[in-house]
């Protein structure tokens, strides 16, 4: 996850501007701010979901085994910029005039050649959109992970993500998650003859994330900064093949998962007689759910494996990852 981190939340807190948005008010600001950050919540969310298995077949008890696990969910076009109807907003105009502007996401381009003009209590406030990371040309939003898995009693495993909350530049993450998996499929259970391993699984990631506004602009003040938290759910239905070496392995299941931007501190724009403050002015939030369906391979020499597969999701998904098995 701190590749994920290096790519996406360090440039964000670079990039990030939507505090100029606050001329318009926070209702107006809220809304073209969750416009903006919508996507990167989406894809983050989908992604903190994935990478969890590569197999139905459990180790024994007490028994470990360790991975690392990266995967990108692909953008969709649409997903880089939104349409603004400037209409929408009493005080809001754009310089060269226009109704509608389209400007991008947060995973967008870092070019923009809008500039708004804001008017605040018959003052006028100028300042340019706010731009993306630049996921124009690689159109894939990574996320990588530490796991470690421990075979237990009644066929089942428990798995373990983690990554301690550390900086980088101006902002920082950690990433902690469980899963759960129980093999259905055992060699004294009523599924014994089925000609493929069978599994069940269940898993919980938490991300949490906070990057600091640059100082300055349009509107000053102290403290200011978006703290962020993600939550993702996975339940899945797991098969795989049983063989030496190369095997296939599948996946349906259902995601679902909730994300928190909060835009805190003291927010302060100067007009001619006084000024406007706002503080902690607003949250956006955003939720994802719907089903999934994974297929991949993998390639077991000893003790070491790989494997590598696509999951048909919200964010379309591609996943490699590497183990180590103690068993």
């Amino acid at each position: 996850m701190f590749f994920t981190l290096g790519v996406i939340l360090k440039p964000v807190a670079q990039e990030i501007t939507i505090k100029d948005y606050l001329v318009l008010g926070v209702e107006a600001s809220e809304a073209i701010s969750e416009r903006y950050l919508q996507p990167v919540s989406k894809g983050l969310l989908y992604g903190l979901s994935s990478g969890w298995y590569h197999d139905a077949r459990v180790p024994e008890p007490w028994k470990f085994r360790f991975s690392v696990a990266a995967n990108g969910s692909f953008v969709p076009s649409d997903a880089k910029s939104f349409e603004l109807d400037i209409t929408s907003f009493e005080n809001l105009d754009v310089v060269g005039g226009g109704q509608r502007v389209r400007i991008p996401t947060v995973l967008g381009s870092t070019d923009s050649d809008v500039t708004f003009v804001a008017t605040l209590e018959g003052e006028t406030f100028t300042f340019n959109a706010p731009t993306g990371i630049g996921l124009v040309e690689l159109n894939l939003l990574p996320t990588a992970f530490l796991h470690v898995g421990m075979g237990l009693p009644w066929n089942s495993e428990v798995q373990f993500r983690y990554f301690p909350k550390l900086g980088l530049g101006d902002g920082s993450v950690g990433v902690v998650g469980l899963g759960l998996k129980h093999q259905i499929n055992s060699e004294n259970g009523p599924w014994q003859s089925f000609p493929l391993d069978l599994a069940v699984m269940a898993a919980y990631t938490r991300l949490d994330a906070e990057y600091n506004l640059e100082e300055g602009g349009t509107v000053t003040g102290s403290g200011q900064r978006i703290e962020g938290a993600m939550n993702a759910w996975l339940t899945e239905l797991l098969l795989s093949t049983r063989n030496t070496h190369w095997n296939l392995f599948g996946g349906f299941g259902y995601v679902f998962g909730n994300s928190l931007y909060e835009l805190l501190g003291n927010y302060r724009i100067q007009l001619s007689d006084r000024a406007v403050e706002f503080n902690d002015p607003f949250d956006v939030r955003e939720n994802v759910s719907g089903l999934r369906l994974t297929a991949g391979g993998s390639y077991t020499y000893r003790r070491f494996s790989v494997h590598l597969s696509y999951t048909l999701q919200g964010f379309n998904n591609l996943a490699f990852g590497m183990h180590y098995n103690l068993y």
